[in-house]
């Protein structure tokens, strides 16, 4: 589940950490997964016994993955409980309703036009996972590598719009930010399977990240076992090279530049 975000929606720039207040209660006292489901879905539908069906589906989701595969895990990660494994997992799982799956409405509202708004509705679930994912080591590229990977199938805009003067193009030199969670991967070849298939024809956009790049491995937590390495949100990166599309591809090269949002004082 290398989810389909694009990378860098239009955003007002309103990080995360002028809204610290939002999390205040959650420094003391976690909310439970459970919580955290109700809240997220509640932002999308309004029917309590629709909320509560969602909800279960993806804990029970979680609990079959989980539950299968936690010795593995264990050994692995002495220090990530049964109950920090179904909160990783839970972003992997999708809904029934594809649109309602939790990495889908927590990646909108993080993209929200007002985002203080958008930030709220998800408040309980961003917190959990975050702190959750940093629990793990960090993930950084193969040493003979140094990139991770994310392949889109839209073709990004390599040239000035004169039509839209707010938005910043991919032209080397230019920073832009990757405001919600991302998923990339250590392999190009595994991230093509995300660009548009056109005819039996690939297009889109790769993007080659380079940088202070690191994220969380989370293989072991996947609903679907992918290599999925996640990126935290809010991190910003320089346009290295943007190359003319060719047969379809847009390929981009960049370079993380910022560290994590501080989030808590802990």
């Amino acid at each position: 589940m290398l989810s389909d975000f694009h990378p860098d929606e239009n955003n007002n720039g309103e990080s995360i950490n002028n809204h610290m207040f939002l999390f205040e209660e959650y420094e003391n006292k976690l909310p439970s997964l459970t919580e955290a489901l109700t809240q997220l879905f509640r932002s999308v539908e309004n029917n309590d016994k629709k909320v509560e069906e969602l909800a279960n589906d993806i804990l029970n989701k979680c609990y079959y993955n989980i539950d299968r595969n936690y010795n593995q895990i264990s050994l692995a990660f002495n220090n990530i409980s049964k109950n920090d494994a179904y909160i990783i997992c839970s972003y992997t799982c999708e809904s029934k309703n594809y649109s309602y799956s939790p990495y889908k409405i927590l990646n909108q509202n993080l993209i929200a036009k007002n985002r203080r708004e958008g930030i709220s509705k998800v408040s309980k679930y961003f917190y959990l996972l975050l702190k959750t994912l940093r629990k793990l080591p960090r993930y950084y590229p193969p040493i003979n590598n140094n990139y991770l990977y994310r392949s889109i199938g839209e073709k990004v805009e390599i040239s000035n719009d004169p039509f839209n003067e707010g938005f910043i193009p991919y032209i080397a030199g230019n920073q832009k930010t990757f405001w919600t969670f991302l998923s990339v991967t250590p392999n190009q070849k595994e991230s093509y399977k995300f660009l548009r298939n056109d005819g039996g024809n690939k297009s889109g956009t790769i993007f080659t990240i380079g940088g202070d790049i690191w994220g969380y491995d989370i293989e072991l937590f996947s609903f679907y076992r992918e290599k999925e390495i996640i990126l935290e949100p809010e991190r910003k990166y320089k346009i290295d090279i943007a190359m003319p599309e060719i047969n379809g591809i847009i390929n981009v090269i960049c370079s993380i530049l910022t560290t994590p949002i501080v989030l808590d004082n802990n």
